[in-house]
């Protein structure tokens, strides 16, 4: 930690920040929320989640926006009694939303689509899966369970755009901010639209994957460290590791 203590910039859509922001401050970090990306509901591709029969054994939510914008399916999967697939989630963040609506699902161990796969794989041969996301998504888990000649269906139901915002520079010299906390490719890519070389040195990018880790070296971030998780704990915890 420098002298002047961590100072955070929370860049997930709106209104994901606030839990942690909270967290944060309660532990005498400050923090900024300032969204990188906005999330747009793709309401026809919801429609198509009511539509009889439900063929699916396993159905995999990649996101919290992926089960807020889903609401025809979870109300099917909520009073499908006895008849339920297995559910999937990337994700704490993912699967606690999902336990909200009193679904449980299965999560991997860390953050990613990686981790998840490792928890649910090997599958019997020839599974029928649902794939709730967002659109322009990763399609690894799609791939790897195609590859393993599973019956997939991809369903976005919300889009992500970018934010960028050229007055970011300002905002984080004005207050000093030295963490930033990157939960994808996509947000990375706004902040490195959004902001001046400059204070590139100043910040330590925090990324939830090493996948994102990596983009942000090759981005010119002198200094990136991984989180296996979105919680402050979790966040602080990574700051310490790569101190």
């Amino acid at each position: 930690m420098t002298e002047q203590g961590n100072r955070w910039l929370l860049t997930r859509p709106d209104p994901m920040n606030g839990g942690l922001s909270r967290e944060l401050t309660a532990l005498g970090d400050a923090a900024w929320v300032h969204p990188l990306l906005c999330i747009e509901p793709l309401a026809e591709a919801a429609s198509r989640l009511i539509e009889e029969p439900f063929p699916w054994k396993h159905v995999i939510f990649t996101s919290q926006p992926a089960v807020e914008h889903s609401s025809a399916l979870l109300a099917r999967l909520i009073g499908n009694h006895g008849l339920l697939p297995t559910c999937y989630a990337v994700g704490d963040a993912t699967q606690s939303k999902l336990a909200e609506y009193g679904i449980k699902a299965r999560s991997g161990n860390e953050p990613g689509s990686e981790s998840l796969l490792r928890a649910m794989l090997p599958l019997p041969p020839r599974q029928s899966v649902l794939l709730v996301t967002g659109e322009g998504g990763r399609t690894l888990i799609e791939d790897t369970l195609r590859a393993g000649n599973h019956l997939v269906t991809r369903c976005e139901v919300y889009r992500r755009r970018s934010l960028v915002d050229s007055g970011l520079t300002g905002l984080v010299e004005a207050h000093g901010i030295n963490r930033v906390l990157i939960t994808s490719v996509q947000a990375l890519e706004a902040l490195v639209q959004s902001l001046e070389l400059t204070v590139y040195e100043g910040l330590t990018v925090v990324a939830v994957s090493e996948r994102i880790a990596d983009v942000a070296s090759n981005f010119g971030f002198p200094k990136v460290v991984v989180s296996q998780g979105m919680n402050s704990e979790a966040v602080r915890l990574a700051l310490e590791s790569g101190n």
